[in-house]
């Protein structure tokens, strides 16, 4: 088990929230693949992973600049997503103010699009207009997650696209699924995480209203 402390507050606080995470790493990290890692590249790993979901709960809860893409009408809409304080809700801000949040005990699986590309079941995504469409630097900066409504009844899928490059989709990636542990460990369950809000989300990915602001 590696115990991630991650600063998930205002810089003014010094609040931090402790991140437990259990079991192998994340999809995204290939490093070693196949072999057992020696206890010096166990704690290296520790490290790193450490590092990383630091640096991303801190910009996230701060909101992060981001583009969400409406498959439907194939638009490109600026917005930004940000993680709550305890690091157990997702939420996705849109410039006219419409917020979309919803908790990450519910995410099942966050893509990039190669991931979509190579998976049986979602393969056919990427033939959708929406995200055909899209040039190939805006292809690799693409993420979808995976997600059950409130009632745990409806698969939902969210695709965003990362401002920065292909390091900040992959610790996108690495850290979201780190994160979706963390919110399933019993000891930390967030007593409001029943409420988050799905109830705006849609499977095909279109914006839950109406937004001017387009890439």
């Amino acid at each position: 088990m590696a115990l991630f402390s991650c600063c998930s507050c205002d810089p003014e606080t010094e609040e931090e929230t402790q991140v437990n995470v259990e079991g192998e790493r994340p999809q995204s990290d290939s490093s070693n693949e196949g072999f057992p890692l020696t206890p010096e590249q166990k704690q290296k790993e520790k490290e790193r992973l450490q590092a990383l979901v630091k640096a991303f709960a801190k910009s996230a809860v701060g909101g992060t600049s981001c583009y969400f893409i409406d498959v439907a009408s194939q638009q490109k809409i600026a917005a930004s997503y940000m993680l709550d304080k305890s690091l157990k809700t997702f939420t996705v801000l849109f410039p006219n103010g419409v917020e979309h949040s919803f908790s990450l005990s519910s995410l099942q699986d966050v893509y990039s699009y190669e991931d979509l590309l190579h998976a049986q079941s979602t393969a056919s995504l990427t033939q959708e207009p929406g995200i055909a469409n899209l040039g190939d630097e805006e292809k690799r900066r693409l993420v979808m997650l995976e997600y059950l409504d409130a009632s745990h009844r409806r698969l939902n899928r969210l695709f965003l696209m990362e401002v920065g490059g292909d390091d900040m989709r992959d610790r996108f990636l690495t850290c979201m699924r780190i994160l979706k542990l963390y919110s399933l460990t019993p000891s930390h369950t967030n007593p409001n995480s029943s409420n988050g809000n799905s109830s705006n989300a849609n499977p095909t990915g279109s914006v839950p209203s109406s937004s001017s602001n387009h890439a």
